[in-house]
């Protein structure tokens, strides 16, 4: 469904047409998908950049911009010399910083490991030249604006509705049916839930990297989410 019919399913839903304007309605709308991302992960929000990022030549940094929500791996990609490129590895920040702590004092060359503060990326070694970086990454959604727009999250239309139903009877308690605003809310969760277990079935899903307790009350993590053993039970903590 497109932002104008996703409009028309709220508007019925709370059976006003003066108060909950089209751009309140929208509001509304982009709101619920927002809160879907910030709780889950989406197939429809992963994406492939190869050209925002490169390394600068001498610089140990990137920023990132706002629309990343995480990263799940980076490629350093020199297609001069083919044989230098290679997916970094991802190392903890505090590991990184005990082993080195003090990145400039090491020589420049090819990145091997790459962490994370905030938006910024490292890089160590700090490269000795500018090269793409291929960056998988769990983005943000889009807000819709125009009545052509579709959501960010595909398949999921009745849980973007049921959201900012429930949205609405929050923003104007004055309306009818208001009392059945936390209904609206478990509504909104269980199909959230329900889309995204759909996801978790298909093959290019995977869980994102935290810590888990297999290895006792320290916990562990991995450099390589992939193949290492003791993350594929999947028991990984928020």
């Amino acid at each position: 469904m497109n932002l104008s019919a996703l409009q028309a399913e709220v508007q019925a839903n709370i059976a006003d047409t003066t108060t909950a304007t089209a751009a309140r309605i929208t509001t509304w709308l982009n709101w619920a998908v927002d809160r879907m991302a910030r709780e889950m992960d989406w197939l429809d929000l992963v994406t492939l950049d190869t050209t925002t990022y490169d390394t600068v030549a001498s610089t140990e940094t990137v920023a990132l911009a706002s629309t990343v929500k995480h990263i799940y791996d980076i490629r350093y990609v020199d297609t001069a010399e083919s044989s230098k490129s290679r997916q970094l590895i991802y190392r903890p920040a505090f590991f990184q910083n005990r082993t080195r702590p003090y990145p400039p004092g090491d020589a420049t060359g090819t990145p091997v490991f790459y962490w994370q503060v905030g938006r910024t990326l490292y890089f160590s070694p700090i490269p000795d030249a500018s090269k793409d970086l291929y960056i998988t990454m769990q983005s943000w959604p889009t807000d819709m604006s125009s009545g052509t727009d579709s959501p960010s999250i595909s398949n999921a239309d009745d849980a973007i509705v049921a959201g900012a139903t429930h949205q609405a009877f929050l923003s104007m308690p004055q309306l009818d049916g208001a009392e059945f605003a936390a209904e609206w809310l478990n509504k909104f969760v269980g199909l959230t839930r329900e889309a995204n277990r759909a996801e978790r079935r298909l093959g290019g899903w995977r869980p994102v990297l935290r810590r888990h307790n297999s290895m006792g009350l320290h916990g562990y993590r991995s450099t390589d989410p992939i193949s290492d053993p003791y993350n594929r039970r999947g028991a990984y903590a928020r």
